[in-house]
């Protein structure tokens, strides 16, 4: 578990992360947290995002803002496409060259720390430790993994390198754990 920015982020349920996001500010914020929650993606890419790289079916993320550099498409979630419809509407017809989620600054984006800041008064409400904004990226490919989604199909998704790499990020339960000893 993460503690003082050491150790790895906490891997919480689906409904733990539905909570969360509720308890987010509505807005920006409370977007950010959907687009991680729905696709797996680092907080940077998330807070990079364009306008234009957003279609019906899909969100690229190109090879400018990830990690690896190399762009990547993730399916659109039925609820992030609600969400993001909503938050676009809010505001009032940006360029798709905008930034998805504006900082201070008309031409920056929203900043990690700043998000940073309101996930941690939501975690405090919610008495949760160890979580970090890496807390939807482990969660949501854990979730994944659990699901018995293939590796490969759920490196496609969240752009690691290998999969030696990706297992890192999955979480095994004790639960799981048990099960596999009763197969024996």
């Amino acid at each position: 578990m993460k503690h003082n920015r050491f150790g790895q982020a906490r891997v919480l349920e689906q409904e733990e992360l539905d909570i969360l996001i509720d308890l987010l500010p509505a807005g920006a914020h409370r977007t950010v947290g959907h687009l991680l929650r729905r696709t797996s993606v680092r907080i940077s890419e998330a807070l990079s995002l364009r306008w234009e790289f957003i279609s019906e079916d899909a969100l690229l993320f190109d090879a400018r803002i990830t990690k690896t550099k190399k762009s990547r498409a993730i399916p659109l979630h039925p609820i992030l496409k609600m969400e993001l419809k909503l938050w676009k509407k809010q505001q009032l017809n940006p360029n798709p060259s905008d930034f998805v989620f504006k900082g201070r600054n008309p031409n920056s984006h929203l900043t990690r720390q700043a998000f940073d800041l309101v996930l941690r008064e939501a975690c405090s409400k919610m008495m949760l430790k160890g979580v970090s904004t890496h807390s939807f990226r482990r969660s949501c490919l854990t979730h994944l993994n659990n699901q018995k989604i293939p590796l490969r199909t759920i490196q496609s998704i969240s752009g690691h390198s290998s999969l030696a790499v990706l297992e890192k990020y999955l979480e095994v339960n004790e639960r799981d754990r048990v099960d596999a000893i009763a197969l024996l």
